[in-house]
């Protein structure tokens, strides 16, 4: 599990910090192996009766991942700082936790405080925040001023805007709206499934050899079935999604109150990467993507769930009958 964690380091910085999480996890399932639900008295006594050999396998999770990825943390150290700043820039803005009068904004403060008044207007309820895409040159700006002027900053002067900025973005992550403002998934799948460039042929392609020219398919001119029929799944698969999402924070809830080693751990993984990545306020779709074929197959292990209790509660009331 450490070396999971480690290797994910390098594919996504953000997976180290997982580390407390998976570790508090390991420790509930090394307390109950049977995988059933337990009450809380009994994970108690279970780790009790195996302190030492349960915290220092935990330790291995919390404190290896870390030691294998120093050396890049090392190298990369400023520039890490640097992107973790721009991004919370990216983010403090897209969820306008700043004030527009805030004095720092300076001349800036009145064309951010006007986007923000627009994306508000309607009186709508907007967990996506503001549009990157329509107001980039207004975005970099306002990231440059957060990076200089530090996170942190912002976050100590503003904490119950940060608090709501957090939540938001969970909803977002969580699948509504179900479409949101600069959705990367869908505009990647609407530019690959619909809107393929009909000149866009692989000597374009980033590594392909031109010389095995026997092995060029035909040009794509778009319409192929299977590019309808994944386009056509994106309503259907977005609206599965906040379903699988919102099923698994119901499930981790009802898990934590029968102590259920197993389904805490199922949910908890999924829902824990997503609230670390909130924390950026960032609400863009390659944080959230990764958790995503997790909480599909959440939403299967619920609905078997479902089907087993419904299943025991009509044989109850077929064995009552006949008595």
């Amino acid at each position: 599990i450490a070396l999971v964690l480690a290797l994910g380091y390098y594919q996504r910085p953000t997976f180290i910090y997982l580390a407390p999480l998976i570790s508090g996890l390991y420790i509930l399932l090394l307390t109950a192996p049977v995988g059933r639900a337990h009450s809380y008295a009994t994970l108690q006594y279970s780790m009790r009766q195996r302190f030492c050999p349960i915290l220092a396998r935990a330790a291995v999770i919390m404190i290896v991942p870390w030691l294998l990825c120093w050396p890049w943390r090392v190298v990369a150290g400023e520039e890490v700082s640097s992107t973790a700043n721009r991004v919370m820039g990216y983010g403090m803005t897209k969820q306008a936790m700043i004030p527009p009068d805030d004095p720092r904004l300076g001349s800036l403060g009145a064309e951010y405080g006007r986007v923000v008044k627009e994306t508000m207007s309607d009186g709508g309820f907007h967990p996506d925040g503001l549009g990157l895409g329509a107001h980039f040159p207004m975005f970099v700006a306002m990231d440059e001023l957060v990076s200089r002027v530090g996170p942190m900053a912002f976050i100590r002067d503003y904490p119950w805007r940060y608090v709501k900025g957090w939540f938001q973005t969970m909803i977002v992550y969580m699948g509504y709206p179900r479409e949101p403002v600069d959705c990367e998934n869908t505009m990647f799948s609407r530019a690959v499934f619909r809107e393929w460039p009909p000149d866009y042929t692989l000597e374009k392609t980033l590594g392909w050899d031109v010389k095995y020219d026997g092995l060029l398919p035909p040009v794509y001119n778009g319409g192929g079935a299977l590019g309808q029929f994944l386009a056509l799944s994106i309503g259907p698969y977005s609206s599965l999604l906040l379903v699988a999402t919102w099923t698994s924070l119901l499930w981790l809830v009802f898990a934590l109150r029968k102590a259920d080693p197993i389904a805490i751990a199922m949910a908890g993984v999924p829902l824990g990467f997503l609230a670390l990545h909130a924390l950026t306020l960032f609400s863009a779709s390659r944080y959230s993507f990764p958790t995503y074929p997790l909480f599909l197959a959440n939403l299967i292990c619920v609905g078997h769930h479902v089907e087993q209790s419904l299943r025991r509660f009509l044989n109850g009331r077929a064995q009552n009958r006949d008595v």
